[in-house]
């Protein structure tokens, strides 16, 4: 094998030690909401790019442009402040959005301009590619369902505890927890106990439980309200 070849090096200038630096623009991958704090209100939108990016300068939430639907469709809620980036992620902080709603039944959409390629303000890898404009994109679902009302009832009305409720901020796709799942106290509903009891979806967004023993008779109120608490089974989900 004889090898008699030249080499040449290609934009030498780009880098002071002949470094070669790719010309490839970061791409867009995907985007999705958060609850960061889990209290029931989405407050993020995070987009997702193929390669590692940064904030050159400042890039103002004005710069995208978000779409979500109101009341029973969706949360709506505001682009505010400046966007964030660590490792292939952009964050942009949402406000105003609907309390106690993570679901949506029109997906949100998010759009991002480049400004003309400003070269201060910009989103860009590590060799200083500028993402470019984007269209409206699906946003999906990151936040996780919490719970946002818990409610003990004396269904039959005979004044004795012997039904929970709990109500999710959207409805739960998956639904195979079982009650080992759920640790319930009782304190002032006395008498009244989860072990034996069974365990219901009456809707979509609802857990429900008919306790194994109801309440001590005549107790339909508290100071000291009971508790209940959930751990994910892992197999099993709500």
């Amino acid at each position: 094998l004889e090898l008699n070849a030249s080499l040449e090096l290609v934009h030498a200038a780009d880098g002071a030690d002949g470094t070669l630096f790719t010309s490839d623009l970061p791409g867009f991958s995907s985007a999705l909401y958060k609850d960061s704090d889990s209290n029931g209100t989405v407050d993020q939108v995070v987009l997702t790019f193929d390669e590692n990016v940064s904030i050159g300068g400042t890039v103002a939430s004005t710069r995208f442009t978000w779409t979500s639907a109101s009341g029973a469709n969706g949360f709506a809620g505001s682009l505010s402040g400046n966007a964030s980036a660590s490792g292939t992620d952009v964050t942009i902080t949402i406000d105003s959005a609907e309390a106690n709603e993570t679901g949506h039944t029109t997906t949100p959409t998010i759009a991002y301009s480049d400004n003309s390629d400003d070269g201060t303000n910009k989103i860009q890898d590590t060799d200083g590619n500028i993402v470019q404009t984007f269209s409206a994109q699906n946003v999906s679902d990151g936040a996780k369902p919490v719970v946002i009302s818990k409610k003990y009832q004396d269904v039959d009305v005979n004044g004795t505890v012997e039904r929970v409720l709990l109500t999710l901020s959207e409805d739960a796709a998956t639904q195979t927890a079982v009650i080992g799942d759920f640790v319930y106290a009782a304190n002032d509903i006395t008498g009244s106990a989860l072990l034996g009891g069974t365990l219901a979806y009456p809707a979509s967004n609802e857990v429900g439980f008919v306790l194994g023993t109801a309440g001590n008779a005549n107790i339909t109120g508290h100071t000291t309200a009971p508790t209940i608490a959930y751990t994910d089974g892992g197999a099993t989900a709500v």
